[in-house]
């Protein structure tokens, strides 16, 4: 019985995970750019398994994505202050508070004359997993969120730059040929002002993910 709940959760949360960025992906394409997407009833499953699909190259986007921003973060020519938050910068600052401090201090002492070694971040983090199997759970709903926002944000930034491509096309009057008209200028507004709210909301759900590990192998230590 736990199993067949187990599965249902999974596939629910894989339909949620793919399904919804690639749906909502269709939506804003046809209302943001006018696009003759047909999203009635009657196409309803051909629908639906295109935004699965989408959905799917929107996360092969977003893996993209992390690649160049954590490259954009190692730039020494950029300012801090321009620089969006990395998988990297939310380790190294966990890597500074209490749990972590707490966590590793109480695994290198158990670890000491081992074949273990330990050095790294996602090292320590393995292992305090290793040792709370219940914090599979918790880490996997919150890294669940944390993706889905940072797929949002994927999709926030390809409008962006569709909308950018598309002011560009207007400049040299190839609107028509693009198939793209009456762009109003508050969508990039709104779609700017979405890339910086949704990478903050994935910083937080990917910083509780990365750190209850670490919580609950104190607490396991404790008891």
């Amino acid at each position: 019985m736990d199993n067949a709940i187990e599965a249902i959760k999974e596939f629910f949360f894989d339909i949620i995970g793919f399904l919804v960025p690639g749906m909502l992906c269709l939506i804003i394409l046809k209302i943001v750019f006018y696009l003759p997407l047909n999203l009635q009833d009657s196409d309803m499953l051909i629908n639906i398994v295109v935004s699965y699909v989408i959905g799917y190259l929107i996360f092969s986007l977003s893996q993209i994505k992390e690649s160049w921003i954590k490259e954009l973060n190692a730039s020494t020519n950029i300012p801090s202050c321009l620089k969006p938050a990395s998988e990297d910068q939310v380790k190294g600052e966990l890597s500074h508070r209490d749990t972590f401090l707490m966590a590793s201090e109480i695994i290198r002492k158990k670890t000491i004359g081992s074949k273990y070694s330990l050095t790294d971040f996602n090292s320590f983090r393995s292992f305090a997993m290793s040792g709370t199997p219940e914090a599979d759970k918790k880490v996997y709903t919150f890294m669940f969120r944390a993706e889905l926002f940072n797929q949002l944000h994927t999709i926030a930034i390809v409008v962006l730059s569709l909308l950018s491509v598309n002011y560009c096309a207007s400049i040299f009057d190839l609107t028509k040929s693009l198939a793209i008209q009456n762009i109003h200028g508050e969508w990039f507004v709104l779609f700017s002002i979405s890339i910086a709210v949704l990478r903050k909301g994935w910083k937080r759900f990917y910083r509780i993910a990365m750190n209850i590990p670490f919580s609950l192998y104190i607490e396991k230590f404790k008891s």
